[in-house]
């Protein structure tokens, strides 16, 4: 009854010998998140059990959350001309031994909860989830800190996990919310000795922001630091800006908060602005994006892409697209050069962020995209639904 979904490709090179050349995992169920390992150049990886300087993360790898209750490290296939393999996957390397278990693609698996009931086929596969039993603890969203260090989990059940991205392994769990987490992001703090924040949000209508800690701290708890309530529904993104010094939400009451948000000489977060979307009832606001040069804020409403000011929280232009459905995520690459949109027609939209128009439009994916990310190079986009 175990459907593990996986691939095989066997090597039949030599004459009455099959050797597995490759194995290909994939999740059990929808993969609602997806986050890109941050660049860590110049940062210092000690490993918290031996003490022994480790290896990050290859460059270009990211992660996967799924309701089958396990989140993945997968390194993408090569490009045409690009490099053939990760630069840390060398031989000896913690990244070569776990990228040898499962494979290039997938380098590392890690589940988050006990038993593998969402790991199991149903007897019944006339279900609209195709016969797979959704957890109800499955992994909602996911982010790494951008120290490259830890990597932050939040669940169905409103509990989040933080691992260390060395050894996987969670060393701090609170049950934050009382019903569903839906996002979190970490703030991108400009000095070393001041602390990351993570912000946590979910359909409780709740923001908790933690004390996540500074790069040399190691793997210490997190402390609450400040709670708000000031949306009527549920919250459905958040982000940071400025290092620590902005913090946004949206949520589907359609309105979208800016905040200033001081570390000393006392924490404090004060609103300097509050935009509500005028549209009809069916269209609801499901994410957020900050380009590069953290000017401006994205949103996706109803069948147009919708830029606001960060300074003032005032919106700064409009790009319709006639032909979509409801827009549902948004990302712009780190150049800031294209945005990417998936909407409810399952298609995925390529824009010019600067002049608003539509490169590319494309499928693939069969079911709702519920996340979208660019590679650092920006040489690709990832999906997955």
């Amino acid at each position: 009854c175990y459907s593990d979904r996986s691939i095989y490709i066997w090597s039949l090179e030599q004459n009455n010998k099959a050797k597995r050349f490759q194995t290909l995992f994939s999740h059990c169920g929808c993969i609602w998140d997806i986050a890109m390992y941050p660049n860590v150049q110049g940062e210092e990886f000690v490993d918290p059990e031996s003490g022994e300087i480790k290896e990050p993360l290859p460059s270009g790898s990211f992660a996967t959350c799924s309701s089958d209750g396990t989140l993945r490290i997968w390194f993408p296939p090569p490009v045409v001309g690009g490099p053939a393999a990760p630069p840390a996957a060398a031989a000896g390397t913690s990244a070569s031994t776990k990228a040898a278990s499962y494979g290039l693609e997938m380098m590392h698996m890690a589940y988050m909860t006990e038993g593998i009931d969402g790991m199991k086929a149903s007897a019944d596969f006339d279900q609209k989830d195709f016969g797979i039993s959704v957890m109800e603890g499955g992994i909602r969203c996911l982010q790494f800190r951008p120290d490259g260090k830890q990597l932050a989990v939040g669940d169905k059940q409103g509990v989040i996990r933080i691992l260390d991205v060395q050894t996987m392994r969670p060393f701090y769990e609170q049950a934050a919310h009382a019903s569903e987490l839906l996002a979190l992001d970490y703030s991108k703090p400009f000095e070393d000795d001041e602390p990351f924040l993570l912000a946590t949000v979910g359909r409780d209508r709740l923001i908790h922001i933690f004390n996540a800690g500074t790069r040399k701290a190691g793997n210490v708890p997190y402390q609450l630091l400040h709670t708000l309530n000031d949306h009527a529904s549920s919250i459905t993104s958040v982000k940071f800006a400025h290092g620590s010094g902005k913090l946004f939400t949206c949520s589907t009451d359609k309105s979208i908060v800016f905040r200033c948000v001081e570390l000393q000489p006392s924490f404090q977060v004060q609103r300097y602005q509050q935009a509500v979307v005028q549209s009809s009832g069916k269209y609801d606001l499901y994410s957020m994006a900050i380009d590069p040069t953290e000017k401006y804020l994205v949103t996706g409403q109803e069948k147009k892409l919708s830029l606001y000011n960060i300074s003032n929280g005032k919106p700064s232009r409009n790009y319709k697209v006639e032909d979509a459905g409801s827009l549902i995520k948004v990302e712009i690459d780190p150049a800031g050069v294209h945005a990417a949109t998936s909407s409810t027609d399952k298609l995925i939209r390529l824009f010019d962020f600067y002049t608003g128009g539509v490169i590319a439009k494309f499928g693939g994916n069969s079911e709702l995209v519920t996340g979208l990310k660019f590679t650092l190079d920006c040489r690709k986009l990832i999906s997955v639904a």
